[in-house]
């Protein structure tokens, strides 16, 4: 089998197979022999060489073809491919590599189109603005935000958690707005899942399987909130955006005429996370609202 010089230098797994056949030949390392240059190679080290390998043959050479002998020779040549033959566990530990590059330069073709589709979420945004900035903080933020305060939080959670998957859950919740958009949390047309959902299919389905399936799942967990994962994500979900009001003078309250009343019926799902936790953030709540001016009702 022909295999390209470039493939053995970018795969470490191949130099290292390549080093047990072509150990100390002559004390040039395989690194030597996997790039491309110019090379002499004594007559000792030449015969080393055949004696460690038993077929070793170099295609495409500028000069004349090399031949397998004995004789004191010294070669110089520029190696663009090598062809080895007759060893078994190397050829063999190639092929597989081989195979498995094969099936990562589609998948990771897939993954890539996921990940620039997912930046557009950076231009999704939200009505809080981060304090002392004048602009709205936008999805993408929100996610990475809500996915610390998940991990900070999960110690006072009153159900068992799994921490991988509640972060992973509030990562990819709010991806669907690269379509739908971004919902403010007190409006009647909140709730939008069919249309949320089939962008969950769409930008989900640009990932090869499982990985598709898997996050697809994830998401309509997330979104039904009856698993303790779920019910944990969706919790810091919301307390999210209270913290936020709470650190910058309720803004987003005071600018769209949010009540206290509002905010405690909206965002009462957090104390399905911690009922103790839930019951502090009340008490922050509705002294914060009477120091800036948020109404009660």
């Amino acid at each position: 089998m022909t295999l390209p010089i470039a493939l053995i230098e970018q795969d470490a797994r191949l130099r290292d197979a390549l080093a047990l056949s072509l150990t100390t030949v002559g004390g040039y390392d395989v690194d030597t022999y996997a790039r491309p240059c110019d090379m002499s190679l004594p007559a000792s080290t030449y015969s080393h060489l055949l004696t460690n390998i038993t077929a070793i043959k170099a295609l495409q050479w500028p000069v004349n073809t090399v031949t397998y002998s004995a004789h004191p020779v010294t070669l110089t040549r520029r190696f663009p491919h090598i062809i080895l033959g007759k060893i078994p566990a190397f050829s063999e530990q190639v092929r597989s590599i081989s195979a498995t590059m094969t099936a990562i330069k589609q998948d990771f073709a897939d993954i890539t189109a996921f990940i620039y589709e997912i930046e557009k979420l950076k231009q999704v945004e939200r009505r809080i603005k981060p304090k002392g900035l004048s602009r709205y903080e936008n999805s993408a933020e929100h996610s990475w935000h809500i996915a610390l305060l998940a991990q900070s939080l999960m110690p006072y959670a009153e159900n068992p958690v799994d921490p991988l998957r509640v972060v992973t859950m509030l990562l990819i919740h709010d991806i669907v707005e690269i379509d739908t958009g971004d919902k403010f949390a007190y409006v009647a047309e909140h709730d939008d899942f069919e249309n949320e959902h089939q962008a969950a299919k769409r930008i989900f389905g640009l990932l090869p399987d499982p990985m598709a399936s898997t996050y697809l799942s994830m998401w309509e967990e997330f979104e039904a909130a009856k698993s303790h994962d779920a019910q944990f994500a969706k919790a810091i979900d919301r307390l999210m955006p209270v913290l936020q009001n709470l650190n910058n003078g309720c803004q987003s309250w005071l600018e769209h005429g949010i009540t206290v009343e509002q905010v405690l019926k909206k965002n009462a799902g957090v104390a399905k996370a911690s009922e103790a936790l839930w019951m502090h953030v009340t008490d922050l709540v509705k002294q914060k609202a009477q120091e800036v001016g948020v109404p009660l009702s």
